[in-house]
């Protein structure tokens, strides 16, 4: 296999993922300006004109946002990564799982982007905004739950959320029951303020 043996995984707790959920009861950082159902639902050039916004890149999770937990990456996501990449958009993949090998599909559209930092913490998001050489208010950050992903926010990253892809056999794991529930608690949180607040999100 062709992957970053250098790499390392982020997955665990840490002191920012256990702080995470204190910090989704603030306003600003439990907003997603686009919640879809997929990936696939996403369109740059419409939420820009819809939303007001410059995104030109994207900080894209993995794990149950465009793959299962642990798998390959489905093959309507990877056609439509390389959709976005005909149009200019940049790409980098920032996942807390170690990389093994299972980028080989997109290696060549896209950045992994390998660092000790784990998710939500700001350093990791900081290094992808400086790799992508783009302001935090020009980048997107992809991925399906608040309690990792949402970690963006707090270098005020714009966050889409989509519907996260599970595998039968994930549905029935009990150490994913945990996750599961965080992330619907920490969604209806914000679609709570949304609606409270009236904030404007795309929803495709």
């Amino acid at each position: 296999m062709n992957y970053n043996k250098n790499d390392v995984s982020r997955e665990g707790l840490t002191w920012d993922k256990a702080l995470q959920p204190a910090r989704l009861l603030v306003s600003n950082l439990n907003y997603a300006l686009v919640k879809v159902s997929e990936f696939t639902k996403i369109n740059i050039e419409k939420i820009n004109e819809e939303m007001g916004t410059n995104i030109k890149a994207i900080i894209l999770d993995v794990d149950e946002c465009v793959a299962p937990h642990h798998g390959d990456i489905l093959e309507k996501n990877i056609r439509h990564i390389e959709e976005m990449c005909k149009l200019g958009i940049k790409i980098i993949i920032f996942s807390n799982m170690k990389d093994n090998g299972r980028y080989q599909s997109i290696s060549n559209l896209v950045e992994v982007h390998s660092t000790p930092h784990a998710k939500p913490g700001m350093e990791g998001f900081k290094e992808c905004c400086e790799k992508l050489e783009l302001n935090p208010e020009e980048v997107l950050m992809i991925g399906d739950n608040p309690m990792t992903d949402g970690g963006a926010r707090r270098l005020n990253i714009n966050l889409a959320l989509v519907n996260p892809v599970y595998s039968p056999e994930a549905k029935l794991k009990g150490s994913r029951i945990p996750q599961m529930f965080t992330r619907f608690c920490a969604k209806k949180i914000s679609d709570t303020y949304d609606f409270v607040l009236r904030r404007k999100v795309y929803t495709g």
